[in-house]
């Protein structure tokens, strides 16, 4: 059998699955959820201890330990549920050592494959080589880089952890120093209206453009090179450019390269994690 994390997918029918138990005592929901905590145990990728794209793999990176739309933290969210909620508690003991062991997997898997930059931890690539652990390539315009919306979820999952070991503090420290960091200062995205195009997978009467705004609030690229954090934009073919512009406009309309996504983390979400953490913690830079 066979099936894709990607999207947000398995992790959550599992979670709904042993919600509709709980609520209706149908044990078709309790024995099909555990066939899905089942597929996601047996997916686990040993060589790190993330979650595959999708299985059986159809293309090059699906097999890769992904990131990419909240796979491997995603599926370590759920996999925390079944040892932490009341939902959960028809899973069998020994089910739930399994998934015991694959969360203390995932979270190390987590904290290798943070990029480093010299001495300093920044985020996370959207896949990684299931065999070497380096940052790998998904579809053709999606170069090998740290994502801004991975970092993110990723982040959020670390930040749920109840007592995080002081490794893990350290990791949402950098990470959050690294968002911070690469922020884009004075440049707001604009959608104009454009002569109508028909492309192969979508349909465009606008276009978009960078322009230069003093009083705009932060923009953030989805994608940093790993080792400068230059923005890392590329047509479909793969070629990586140097200006928005510069991508056709097939990608520049049919994909999201600029956005706002860890303006709530950073303004919200981080400071209640903080606000809970001991005083150790709060003392770290």
């Amino acid at each position: 059998t066979g099936g894709s994390f990607d999207n947000r997918n398995v992790y959550t029918q599992v979670d709904y699955l042993a919600n509709a138990f709980a609520r209706t005592g149908d044990t078709r929901y309790r024995d099909a959820s555990v066939r899905g905590l089942e597929f996601i145990l047996s997916h686990q990728i040993p060589s790190c201890g993330g979650w595959p794209h999708t299985v059986p793999g159809r293309e090059r990176y699906h097999p890769y330990v992904t990131f990419a739309d909240e796979v491997t933290p995603g599926v370590l969210s759920t996999l925390r549920r079944v040892l932490q909620d009341q939902e959960f508690s028809f899973v069998a003991a020994t089910m739930r050592e399994r998934v015991r062991q694959a969360v203390e997997r995932g979270d190390a898997c987590l904290l290798q494959l943070q990029v480093r930059q010299a001495d300093a931890l920044t985020g996370w690539a959207g896949q990684y080589d299931n065999l070497t652990l380096q940052p790998a390539q998904g579809r053709t315009f999606e170069l090998p880089s740290i994502m801004v919306q991975e970092t993110v979820a990723t982040l959020r999952y670390l930040m749920r952890i109840p007592q995080p070991s002081p490794e893990v503090v350290a990791s949402i420290e950098a990470g959050v120093a690294w968002l911070r960091e690469v922020q884009l200062q004075g440049m707001r995205l604009e959608t104009f209206e454009a002569p109508a195009e028909k492309f192969a997978n979508h349909f465009s009467s606008t276009d978009r453009r960078l322009v230069e705004d003093p009083q705009a609030p932060p923009l953030w690229a989805r994608f940093y090179d790993l080792q400068d954090n230059s923005v890392v934009l590329a047509t479909r073919e793969g070629v990586r450019v140097a200006r928005y512009s510069d991508i056709p406009r097939e990608r520049r309309t049919g994909y999201t390269w600029y956005g706002t996504w860890p303006q709530k983390f950073l303004d919200k979400d981080y400071p209640k994690w903080r606000k809970r953490m001991p005083a150790q913690a709060k003392d770290r830079p």
